[in-house]
């Protein structure tokens, strides 16, 4: 396939596309009063004069590493206006509680909708996170000569197969960028494959190994009354946490802690990786006191379900042990730079593809530990017990020593990023 035959393929199959898009707003999926953005129209804010700054993070985890880099270019363009564009609601709520960025939706992946918004944003510079590659996305802005980055890039095994299987298209779209930062060696050499299958005339674009953006503020953004809560209700007994879980990990979880948590000696904290799930998942763990309720975390219970947004910070502050979800089924694992600045043991899956080269480092610092399935979990985790005191930390202080240095690179290589990025916009 050409980007010729992509564009007429898309033209064509629009009205389905609009059809999809009724029935994800009837499921809940999108919002209604906001469907016009995925054609590029109906924008609630005007287009505001001076520089505009597009960034598309995909969902939770990109918005992580835009954010890094929209403060960073914010406190350096002070007059220039942040755009961020999302795919799915949770991000849309998340960058909707950030009063400093204007939040649209992507739009949909036809030519005529992504010029829409193009003619009406008019972006001086685009930042494409992670692992979103649309064509008409990109060549679109790319005909306008806007320039073009990709960030924090990287393309799983299976989707990197894909765009092999196509080396027209795939040439045609990632010689596209000015500058592609990726995240390891593995991603440099398959970002390489595809941009130069393109013509020898073509411009190649400049590739550099910068490691994942996905690194808050140094600090833990906590509410410090919500973490004496649940360290209050845990009374001395060790402090789970299961974070960003998905379906299917929850359950055998709690299995694994239940010996902890039938003899008192353990809290378990379950946080979703997607609240919507909390009403279904509150089922299956018997109803406890959950956050979405306003419930506060009791002591008279060894389970509590933080089904919200935007406390995971305060969650890593109060635990004693971080169990990491998204790893334990194939969900390419989530990002460990996060639970890892609270210097607490962090346990996760053999799923890593999305964050292989962090968790090699952190592994060797001494904080991450992988497990293959969560058979062992339930002794690693009586072992954690026999060693806990409420005031005794779970891990050595030359693991947090290396930690913090690990740390310190990320937030460095996101200051570097920015300064490139500062002068292609300049």
């Amino acid at each position: 396939m050409r980007l010729k035959q992509y564009h007429m393929m898309t033209a064509l199959l629009s009205p389905v596309l609009q059809l999809y898009m009724q029935y994800r707003a009837l499921k809940g999926k999108e919002k209604r009063n906001r469907l016009s953005e995925r054609y590029g129209r109906g924008y609630r804010h005007p287009r505001a004069a001076g520089k505009m700054i597009w960034i598309h993070a995909v969902s939770v985890g990109e918005v992580v590493a835009a954010r890094q880099l929209a403060e960073r270019l914010q406190s350096q363009f002070p007059d220039s206006t942040i755009l961020m564009s999302t795919n799915t609601l949770t991000a849309a709520t998340l960058i909707e509680a950030d009063t400093d960025f204007l939040h649209v939706f992507q739009p949909l992946d036809t030519q005529k909708w992504v010029n829409n918004f193009l003619d009406y944003w008019r972006p001086d510079l685009a930042i494409f996170m992670e692992s979103d590659f649309w064509p008409h996305l990109i060549s679109c802005t790319a005909e306008r000569k806007i320039p073009l980055i990709f960030a924090s890039a990287q393309l799983s095994e299976k989707a990197f197969s894909n765009w092999v299987k196509q080396p027209e298209l795939a040439a045609e779209i990632f010689a596209k960028p000015t500058h592609i930062f990726c995240v390891d060696d593995e991603q440099k050499k398959r970002f390489e494959h595809l941009s130069h299958s393109a013509s020898a005339q073509a411009r190649k674009p400049e590739i550099t190994v910068s490691g994942s953006l996905k690194i808050a503020p140094e600090e833990l953004q906590i509410n410090a009354e919500f973490v004496s809560h649940i360290q209050a209700a845990a009374k001395g007994r060790m402090i789970i946490a299961a974070c960003s879980t998905h379906e299917n990990e929850e359950i055998q979880i709690l299995e694994r802690c239940a010996p902890l948590l039938r003899d008192n000696k353990a809290f378990l904290i379950v946080a979703p990786r997607h609240p919507q799930r909390g009403p279904a998942l509150s089922q299956q763990l018997n109803c406890p006191s959950k956050r979405s309720a306003s419930d506060l975390p009791s002591a008279d219970e060894n389970i509590y379900l933080c089904d919200s947004l935007g406390e995971m910070d305060s969650i890593y502050k109060a635990a004693d042990i971080i169990v990491l979800g998204g790893s334990f089924v194939n969900k390419g694992g989530h990002n460990l730079l996060e639970p890892a600045r609270a210097l607490k043991p962090v346990l996760t899956g053999q799923y890593d593809e999305k964050n292989k080269a962090d968790k090699q480092a952190l592994s060797k610092a001494g904080i991450v530990q992988t497990l293959q399935t969560l058979d062992p979990l339930e002794d690693i985790l009586k072992q954690f017990e026999r060693n806990f005191t409420a005031d005794q930390p779970l891990i050595s202080q030359q693991a947090k020593t290396a930690t913090q240095l690990y740390l310190k690179t990320c937030y460095m290589r996101a200051e570097k990023i920015t300064t490139i990025i500062a002068e292609n916009l300049i």
